[in-house]
């Protein structure tokens, strides 16, 4: 399925959205899993935010690399990182795609250690 401007234009604005929720909770650093391309990795950077993502789709890690962004393979059901070491942790658009969702936001709440941001859209298919 191919996206419409009209989708990008939207996909775009949301993504603007809980940037700017997430810069007011004033994190010093932000996990993002399921982090794609690292688009949102990335604005955090330009925004003086440390920031870093895990992603388990091969392509998207290779693409985020490709444009030099700090998005590493692995499982948001699974992180493999201590308790407590994220100051802040991000799922966005994610937990739909996943087959056990309620362990990626248990992850995110085990790494983080400020506070968990979740976003997750409703959508759907005709």
């Amino acid at each position: 399925m191919t996206a419409t401007p009209v989708l990008d234009a939207h996909r775009e604005q949301l993504r603007g959205v809980f940037l700017e929720w997430l810069l007011e909770m004033e994190p010093d650093g932000v996990l993002d899993l399921g982090a794609g391309s690292g688009e949102l990795v990335a604005a955090l950077w330009d925004r003086g935010v440390e920031a870093e993502g895990i992603e388990a789709a091969d392509e998207h890690v290779a693409e985020a690399r490709a444009l030099d962004r700090p998005v590493e393979p692995g499982s948001a059901e699974r992180v493999d990182r201590p308790d407590d070491s994220a100051p802040w942790v991000v799922v966005r658009h994610v937990l739909h795609h996943l087959e056990r969702p309620e362990e990626a936001v248990r992850e995110a709440l085990r790494v983080a250690r400020d506070g968990v941001l979740i976003a997750e859209p409703m959508s759907r298919t005709a």
